[in-house]
């Protein structure tokens, strides 16, 4: 799980946050998440409310980071804002797949970090006896609004082949930072 490394990230994302509604992928049938390679692909039209727009904020784009236990940070650039004369926001199913394609790129280029020492490493270990793509489910995220920039985090994943008890070993931090 996340944790401000500073006085003013403490500030900004902790005292004078704001938590905002969450944002489920609820598919048309009541079933709730979406798997990664289905997010990826683009696969989100059975996503209820799919074409409505996702509530972003103003901001054209935003940054998605990942903090995975035992593995180095990742951020990229993600746009929140359709290329059209409107720039209308885009929709849950394009912020559903942003998302997707976000950690699937994660998962394609994560570097283990020799200088962790969490004792989640293990648990939370990718590929090779761990945690695979297909084990990865988003259930949706909850934006905070602070001082200066809205963060999302996960309310996923969810490994299919693990058992974990999230009061005592959440989940990685998956944030969108705009």
């Amino acid at each position: 799980m996340w944790s401000p490394h500073s006085v003013p990230d403490r500030i900004r994302h902790v005292v004078a946050a704001q938590l905002q509604m969450p944002v489920f992928f609820e598919g048309k049938g009541g079933d709730l998440g979406i798997p990664l390679a289905a997010s990826t692909n683009g696969r989100c039209h059975n996503l209820r409310d799919a074409s409505y727009p996702a509530p972003l904020g103003q901001k054209s784009s935003t940054y998605i980071r990942i903090v995975w236990p035992g593995y180095k940070e990742f951020k990229r650039q993600v746009l929140t804002r359709e290329h059209t004369s409107t720039c209308n926001p885009i929709s849950i199913a394009g912020f559903a797949r942003q998302i997707g394609r976000t950690v699937d790129t994660f998962l394609q280029v994560c570097e283990l970090d020799p200088e962790s020492d969490d004792d989640r490493r293990d648990l939370w270990r990718i590929w090779r006896g761990g945690i695979w793509g297909s084990d990865i489910v988003f259930i949706g995220t909850v934006q905070s609004t602070g001082v200066d920039r809205n963060v999302w985090a996960s309310l996923g994943p969810h490994g299919k082949s693990h058992h974990f008890d999230f009061t005592n070993d959440p989940w990685p931090d998956f944030t969108a930072c705009s």
